[in-house]
């Protein structure tokens, strides 16, 4: 999917259905659509279910991404690095 915001007003528009407003944190959450260095830049927000399961959404590889893939061990470990970041939820 290239455009991702659709779906987050999706989840969104659910979440408040159920529970009568947009949870940003605690469990379950939602993060609001933020370019993420670990995904070419492309927009994409995170949906944590009331299990912990972190689901994260971003468009899909080659779907206007300009960036190449990084090659070697240096830049996976960077990469591994911004992932770890986000996975946590720091905003650094």
């Amino acid at each position: 999917m290239p455009d991702t915001q659709q779906l987050f007003e999706a989840f969104a528009a659910c979440m408040r259905a159920v529970h009568g407003k947009l949870l940003v944190s605690g469990i379950p959450r939602i993060t609001r659509p933020r370019k993420r260095k670990n995904a070419d830049n492309h927009s994409g927000f995170t949906v944590i279910d009331p299990g912990g399961n972190w689901i994260r959404i971003f468009p899909l590889p080659g779907t206007g991404g300009t960036s190449a893939p990084a090659v070697g061990m240096l830049s996976r470990a960077l990469e591994n690095a911004v992932v770890l970041g986000d996975s946590k939820g720091d905003k650094k």
